[in-house]
């Protein structure tokens, strides 16, 4: 599984891009390459919140929210 740690040590921002698409298909989430990731991070949290029927499928995108917010701050240091 992608963590945290993971999307830290990218160098590159396809690198991250990589893990994050990764990330997304090991937790059965959409990654939109569109679409900023602290507005997927919001997206997912919502979801997560309104996902009564399944823990699992909440966990699962409460970790990925996480991991987007991680990838939107290591975006901005890669980016200076």
């Amino acid at each position: 599984m992608i963590t945290s740690q993971d999307i830290h040590a990218a160098t590159a921002t396809h690198e991250m891009l990589d893990l994050i698409r990764d990330a997304a298909s090991e937790r059965n989430c959409e990654f939109n390459d569109e679409a900023g990731f602290d507005e997927q991070a919001a997206f997912y949290r919502e979801e997560a919140r309104c996902s009564a029927s399944d823990e699992d499928d909440e966990t699962a995108m409460k970790e990925f929210a996480d991991l987007l917010d991680a990838a939107d701050k290591r975006w901005e240091e890669i980016a200076e």
